[in-house]
């Protein structure tokens, strides 16, 4: 009877076993496989401060750059329009 019971419980132990370990990876039931990052692509963009008005306070400021071009645009938070920064490959060709 002793062994009868041994026999149950390791077979119990095995089956949760082979039940369980799907679930049990190193990442979360339901969690999509991770992607390894992409290059970089042409447009970044970068959160910042820009010195703005007479007094040059200082306020947060969107730039988007082309990593192509060199072009750069800022944008201060709460303004309307983009404003051209322009190139610095340009500027650096200029010289």
């Amino acid at each position: 009877m002793r062994n009868n019971l041994v026999v149950i419980v390791v077979a119990a132990v095995i089956v949760s076993y082979l039940l369980i370990s799907p679930f049990a990876g190193d990442r979360a039931v339901g969690q999509p496989q991770a992607v390894p990052a992409s290059a970089a692509g042409r447009y970044q963009m970068v959160v910042g401060k820009a010195p703005f008005g007479q007094n040059k306070e200082t306020m947060d400021a969107i730039y988007v750059l082309d990593t192509q071009t060199g072009q750069v645009w800022r944008q201060v938070t709460g303004g309307k329009y983009w404003d051209d920064r322009g190139s610095p490959i340009r500027k650096d060709k200029k010289k």
